[in-house]
C-alpha cells in the first residue's frame, strides 16, 4: 500500500478504525454498536478526523480513505 502520508499517520488507530467503517457507508450508531462506543464518541472521531485532515463532510472522508488505500473499493464489472 506504499508509505503513509504525513496527514494519515497523525490519526489514531481508533480514528483509522471509524473512518473505514465511515467509508463502508455505516451509520454513526452502527459504527458506535460495533466499537462499543457511543454515537457521541464516534461523532467526536470524525470530527477530529476532519480537522487533522482538513476536510469538511464525510463526502471528503470517503475520497481521503479511498485515495490513501485505508479501504478496498471493488468495480464491479460491466457486462
Amino acid at each position: 500500500k506504499g508509505l503513509p502520508s504525513k496527514k494519515t499517520t497523525e490519526l489514531t488507530k481508533r480514528e483509522e478504525e471509524v473512518m473505514m467503517q465511515i467509508a463502508q457507508g455505516k451509520s454513526l450508531k452502527e459504527i458506535a454498536e460495533l466499537l462499543f462506543i457511543s454515537v457521541k464518541t464516534v461523532e467526536t472521531h470524525k470530527m477530529h478526523m476532519q480537522d487533522k485532515l482538513g476536510l469538511t463532510n464525510t463526502a471528503q472522508l470517503v475520497k481521503y480513505a479511498i485515495e490513501h488505500d485505508l479501504i478496498e473499493v471493488k468495480m464491479k464489472k460491466s457486462e
